[in-house]
């Protein structure tokens, strides 16, 4: 009956008497339902690789049919249309969205969007070792972290007195040969 207008007659009949009959005016037409959402669906989980998030939906009225799509900084995930997303290595750095498409005949769709979750992010390990020379150190240093195959980036290596490099890490290495250091004892800090 959606987009019809529509009007009541009704007959009134009674032994003895003559049918009466009327026609009310026609009324608006008919338009789609809305569709109601209590609030904000919710994300739970840890945002980290390896971890699993569910959408968690807000009450819905009337029931209706719920479509999810997991969203990675605004762009769809392909594939990611469950009430649960597995974190993985390639949402580092980004945050995650679930967006809910809301159907029911005779009502008009609803879209609502959770909160995006913190960043994903992995707390690195870093092994360094050193063999020292005259005037020089040669350092290699493994970084690992939990559900990233390869680690790849920057290895920050400072010192006193305005020592201040930084080496590529590639799957998960980073290694060079630190020179024209003064002699003596030095301590050296590595950030990741």
């Amino acid at each position: 009956l959606v987009g019809k207008a529509l009007s009541l007659r009704v007959t009134a009949t009674k032994a003895g008497y003559p049918a009466a009959v009327t026609t009310s005016s026609a009324l608006d037409p008919v338009a789609l339902g809305t569709i109601s959402i209590a609030s904000t669906p919710r994300i739970d989980g840890a945002t980290r690789p390896g971890q699993v998030l569910k959408v968690v939906l807000p009450g819905i009225r009337p029931a209706s049919a719920v479509a999810i799509q997991w969203l990675r900084n605004g762009a769809r995930i392909g594939g990611a249309t469950g009430r649960t997303y597995d974190v993985g290595s390639a949402d580092l750095g980004t945050r995650l969205v679930a967006q809910l498409r809301l159907t029911r005949a005779g009502f008009v769709p609803a879209q609502v969007r959770s909160a995006a979750t913190p960043f994903v992010r992995v707390t690195p390990t870093l092994r360094v070792s050193a063999r020292a020379g005259a005037g020089h150190v040669v350092v290699r240093a493994v970084v690992r972290a939990a559900g990233v195959r390869a680690v790849h980036g920057v290895l920050a290596v400072r010192s006193r007195g305005g020592f201040d490099r930084e080496l590529a890490i590639r799957n998960g290495v980073a290694q060079a040969t630190l020179t024209q250091l003064p002699a003596g004892t030095r301590t050296f800090r590595f950030r990741v």
